[in-house]
């Protein structure tokens, strides 16, 4: 196992540091004892810029894992792979699918990725598609398409695939985050956990092995979560005893506050800038 992670958030929807950007967006530098992954890319060019404030030598990433199609976790690749050529980016093959939001009195919204392949072509970068559990090096894992398997936690409803011309309600399937076994147990990061942070973490310790989760850092999508899928995830997590919760993005204030609350000492909002070593 490893003896330990760095973690640094290159993007995320707040700051509180001095030069650095905030953006609606993800993107986490994981670094083990021997080996730099990127998982996600921020929606635009903020991620270079705040690697560059950070003192962060981004040549150094041998992975980019794509936690699932949105554009707000992907925008910032076609910048990166500009500046870092031979990328190799793991993903769920549903990344290309062709995602809207559709919110009420309002006309559909895409909300897929915000380039095309070819704007990718010829850089060296090489994909790597695959649904299933996949192993990055000895300590690390990308989960792949994760199991629903808790009564409480929803896909968000407003979210569809659009296929000529025919609306499909969107799962999500692509929707995958990382694990990583170290001496303390799990460190999982999350993209969105639009598959539910609890079935995520269910589904961690099912392809690991390892039954302890040590930290949890990332994106939980419970901005709209209703009150009582809330109390059941915080319920939840409670139980996994986790030592450290970290959370950005698509968290919301409403639920970070609940999170808190709940958490103490053991909970922090994981902004753009945040660097902690676990």
């Amino acid at each position: 196992m490893t003896a330990s992670v760095r973690i640094t958030t290159l993007c995320d929807n707040m700051t509180s540091e001095r030069g650095i950007l905030a953006e609606h967006g993800l993107s986490l530098l994981l670094e083990t004892d021997d080996q730099t992954i990127l998982l996600d890319t921020g929606q635009t060019s903020t991620v270079l810029h705040n690697a560059q404030t950070l003192g962060v030598d981004l040549s150094r990433i041998s992975t980019v894992i794509l936690s699932h199609g949105h554009f707000d976790h992907t925008g910032g690749l076609r910048d990166l792979v500009r500046c870092i050529p031979d990328l190799t980016v793991v993903a769920h093959p549903d990344i290309w699918s062709n995602k809207y939001i559709i919110r009420r009195d309002k006309p559909p919204r895409y909300v897929g990725l915000p380039f095309v392949w070819d704007e990718l072509d010829g850089r060296g970068v090489k994909f790597q598609f695959s649904s299933q559990p996949t192993p990055i090096g000895q300590h690390v894992w990308v989960t792949g398409q994760i199991p629903r398997v808790t009564a409480f936690e929803q896909v968000n409803k407003e979210l569809y695939i659009k296929e000529k011309e025919i609306w499909y309600p969107d799962p999500v399937w692509d929707d995958q985050s990382v694990a990583i076994a170290t001496d303390s147990g799990l460190v999982v990061a999350l993209g969105c956990a639009h598959s539910g942070i609890v079935n995520t973490l269910t589904y961690a310790r099912q392809i690991t092995g390892e039954e302890r989760i040590y930290a949890v850092v990332g994106g939980t999508h419970l901005g709209p979560a209703s009150a009582e899928q809330l109390r059941a995830t915080i319920a939840a997590l409670d139980a996994f005893d986790i030592q450290k919760l970290g959370v950005s993005h698509c968290t919301g204030p409403r639920a970070a506050a609940a999170l808190a609350s709940a958490f103490g000492d053991r909970f922090f909002y994981n902004g753009a800038g945040t660097v902690i070593e676990l």
